[in-house]
């Protein structure tokens, strides 16, 4: 009967409705391009109920305020974009072939969960509760091929740049985990792959990879800072 109960409620609704394709265009018998393209309509929307008992009205926000303590914050909003693919390959013999790739990624955009009120593990603002959708550009030129039939190998060179890029991170005074824009990032690198057969039921695979991943401009969002040169977070070199 002493319990203070701290209750948590989040109600969200996602959609996605999409078209998307391909289309290959055989050049020669050795050369063909593709090219692809996704339009899509997201909406999202998100109820945020939480109830702190120990700090009763002082912390609520509900209009007039409740002894539990009530916190309630509403999102929504509605994604509407399109996304383009092109890719070109050769087969320079008849196990190796080079390509080059140019596609566009996006993540939609969402709202982090996190009481709000006075109390001491609350934040005082909502204003990183929503978060935007980020869109990301990826050019990559590779070689692959399976010179004999116990080898295959694949090569890759890569760049990805980033518009408002979703950064992870916990919040300052609750501790909960948080999505926050930045601004622009790219990442950069090199992957290697090497499978082999050694035997009928045997078969070895070594991989090598190369990132590096940075911010590339500085931002100020509330209370989070970047620089521009700073790796992004969990990203190891």
């Amino acid at each position: 009967p002493k319990d203070l109960i701290y209750n948590f409620n989040r109600w969200t609704t996602f959609s996605d409705k999409a078209l998307y394709g391909e289309l290959t265009r055989h050049v020669t018998d050795k050369w063909e391009i593709t090219g692809g393209a996704r339009v899509f309509w997201q909406d999202f929307s998100q109820r945020l109920d939480q109830t702190l008992p120990i700090c009763g009205a002082f912390c609520s926000t509900l209009s007039p305020p409740d002894a539990g303590g009530t916190t309630r914050a509403n999102n929504s909003n509605t994604f509407h974009n399109q996304i383009f693919k092109l890719n070109s390959s050769y087969e320079l013999a008849p196990s190796t072939r080079i390509y080059a790739t140019w596609s566009q990624g996006f993540r939609h955009g969402g709202s982090n969960a996190y009481p709000i009120g006075q109390c001491a593990f609350c934040e005082t603002s909502a204003a990183l509760i929503p978060y935007k959708s980020d869109k990301a550009t990826n050019y990559e030129v590779g070689l692959k091929g399976a010179p004999g039939s116990r080898l295959r190998y694949s090569l890759s060179l890569y760049r990805v740049d980033w518009q408002d890029i979703q950064l992870d991170t916990v919040l300052v005074k609750s501790f909960v985990p948080a999505v926050v824009n930045g601004k622009e990032a790219r990442s950069q690198g090199a992957e290697l792959e090497l499978t082999a057969q050694l035997a009928n039921r045997l078969t070895g695979t070594i991989g090598y990879s190369y990132t590096d991943a940075k911010l590339t401009s500085d931002f100020v969002n509330v209370q989070y800072a970047g620089h521009k040169g700073d790796r992004l977070p969990g990203v190891s070199k």
